[in-house]
């Protein structure tokens, strides 16, 4: 999103009415989705999201313009070790409110999240 604001002013603005969005979003989401389970149950917040969704991507599609790409390389090592890092950290957390904090999932699944190799780069 940021490339495509050139000069600071622009990117803040840009990050100031993404961040008032998201905050009225969440708001309303929050109480259309309340309303949409007390009027049709629990099932129906499944299947509410898919037309908002098909709405956003044709939005998204009609009205932003396509930024150039850039030079790269896909980072596969990185890609991979993030995957694991988060898949670890839900794997501990969700198995030690069943198993305890020194069970071996919950130990292995925090351990592959060490934070410290990334210190130097935050």
């Amino acid at each position: 999103m940021l490339a495509l604001y050139a000069t600071p002013a622009g990117r803040t603005r840009a990050v100031g009415i993404w961040g008032a969005v998201a905050g009225v979003g969440s708001l309303i989401g929050v109480f259309l989705g309340g309303t949409l389970t007390e009027l049709l149950g629990w099932q129906a917040v499944f299947v509410a999201p898919v037309p908002f969704g098909i709405a956003g991507a044709a939005i998204v599609w009609r009205s932003v313009q396509p930024v150039p790409g850039r030079p790269g390389r896909f980072d596969a090592l990185g890609a991979i070790t993030i995957t694991l890092g988060i898949s670890g950290l839900a794997l501990g957390m969700v198995t030690a409110s069943d198993a305890g904090w020194t069970a071996a999932g919950t130990v292995l699944g925090l351990a592959v999240t060490d934070p410290r190799p990334m210190a130097g780069t935050l």
